[in-house]
Order: structure tokens, then C-alpha cells, then sequence
């Protein structure tokens, strides 16, 4: 039975502990968005039919171990943070757990029941943050600090031509359609793309209406790649690989 820890009591007299933004990670093209804090418990204790691999900062994994009421399993391995990165990011089914200033664009971020350090609905300060575990004093000072943490959102092949003119323009869908994009769930995948990962090859709409736009308001700098010229002169393409796009 796992039970879940909290910061150690401070006896009179003594200073309170400094408090360090412990964060899940995993590979960057995991699926995975969240954990809970009870999951992330289970994982570190390795309990289970088949426990899975996570790596852990050895400068903190006894005061996190300490902190979630658990003792680490054997399928726990204690690296420096680079390497935990490393091992995460070549191998997306496994969990690390790293320092807040220790996480890189190679590994994404995990959030604990709900709330993140990271992305547009990140939040803004460490008291709604459920991993704060308390500094090891032969532990280096934690540098995090989300007052100056920003998020820049990226997407790639924005093309308004073909069926997105379309729907937008000829169908008088408006100029919001091509951000009213929700969530999909993948039906079927076929053989291979870059890095050597399967492809989509039909999905049907699971709802969240506006996900696209919402994700682009958050961030403090959103760009796309325009897939195209906008020329005065434009032509509308029904299809193929010649398109040239309204400036307006």
C-alpha cells in the first residue's frame, strides 16, 4: 500500500526547508500529457505486473522518495539530469523526474493531477505546484522560477488554399474556420515516417472545438509556417501541389 508523504515537520527553532519543483517528464513524442500524484507514486515504488522504467535525479530522489511516502523500486535508476533527458528521450515509454530548470526541449513536461509548470496554462507562480520537495542540503539551489517562464506555440504547414479556402471562403464559413480545429482520435496508421514512426491514415473528430485557437491565445508568442505564396494575383486550387493564397 502506497502512502503518500508531505513535507517533514519543522521543530522550533529550525529554519524551513527550501523547496524544490520536482516535474515528470517523458519522451517528446509521448501521448502522454498527465499523471496523477498517486500514479507517479506507483511508478517510483514500482509496483505493479510490470513496473515501469523511470529515471530520477539521484540529487533529490531520497527527498522525493521521502516526500511521496515510498521506497524505490528496483526499476528506479538514479542519473545526473542530463542523462536522465537522454534516457527519457530515447525511450518515450518511460517517466523521468527532474528539477524544474532541468527540463529541456527534448523531453516534454508532464502535469501532477491537472497543473503544470509549462505551456500556455502553466501556472503562474509554485504555490498551486503538488511536487515540491524539500532541498537535500548537499543539493545544489534550486534556479526555477516561473515569473519568467514563457511559452511559444509552433505550427507547421499552415496552408489557405485548396479545401481550407474552400470551406472558408467559397462555403462563406468565415475567416475562423481554420482555427476552429478540435481534437481527433486515430483510427488507422500506416508504415513509416520520420523518425521511423507510423503515419496517420484516417482519424475521426473527438470534439474540443476551438483547441487550435485556444492553444495559440495562451502562448506569449505564436507563429505557423505559411505553406505558400500570397500573391496579389492569386488563383484558387481545388488540389494537387500548386496553391498561391489570398493575402486577405
Amino acid at each position: 500500500m502506497l502512502t503518500l508523504g508531505a513535507p517533514p515537520a519543522v521543530a522550533a527553532g529550525e529554519t524551513t526547508p527550501l523547496l524544490v519543483p520536482m516535474v515528470p517528464v517523458t519522451g517528446f513524442w509521448s501521448t502522454e500529457h498527465s499523471i496523477s500524484r498517486t500514479a507517479l507514486a506507483a511508478a517510483l515504488a514500482g509496483t505493479g505486473a510490470s513496473p515501469r522504467r523511470v529515471y530520477a535525479a539521484a540529487e533529490d530522489l531520497p527527498s522525493l522518495a521521502a516526500f511521496l511516502g515510498v521506497t524505490p523500486g528496483a526499476n528506479v535508476r538514479a542519473l545526473a539530469p542530463a542523462d536522465v533527458r537522454a534516457h527519457v528521450a530515447a525511450s518515450p515509454s518511460s517517466l523521468g523526474i527532474v528539477r524544474a530548470e532541468d527540463v529541456g526541449p527534448k523531453v516534454q513536461a508532464l502535469a501532477v493531477g491537472g497543473v503544470s509548470l509549462f505551456g500556455g496554462s502553466r501556472a503562474r507562480s509554485l504555490d498551486a505546484w503538488p511536487l515540491l520537495v524539500p532541498e537535500a542540503a548537499t543539493a545544489r539551489p534550486s534556479t526555477f522560477n516561473p515569473a519568467v517562464v514563457w511559452t511559444i506555440a509552433a505550427g507547421g504547414d499552415v496552408n489557405l488554399e485548396r479545401s481550407v479556402y474552400r470551406k472558408a471562403v467559397l462555403e462563406k464559413r468565415g475567416p475562423g474556420y481554420p482555427w476552429n480545429g478540435g481534437f481527433a482520435r486515430v483510427t488507422s496508421r500506416y508504415c513509416c515516417g520520420v523518425p521511423g514512426m507510423t503515419i496517420m491514415r484516417a482519424a475521426t473528430v473527438s470534439g474540443t472545438r476551438g483547441a487550435v485557437r485556444t492553444l495559440l491565445r495562451r502562448a506569449d508568442i505564436a507563429l505557423v509556417n505559411l505553406e505558400g505564396p500570397a500573391p496579389d494575383n492569386h488563383t484558387f486550387h481545388a488540389d494537387g501541389f500548386t496553391f498561391t493564397i489570398d493575402p486577405a
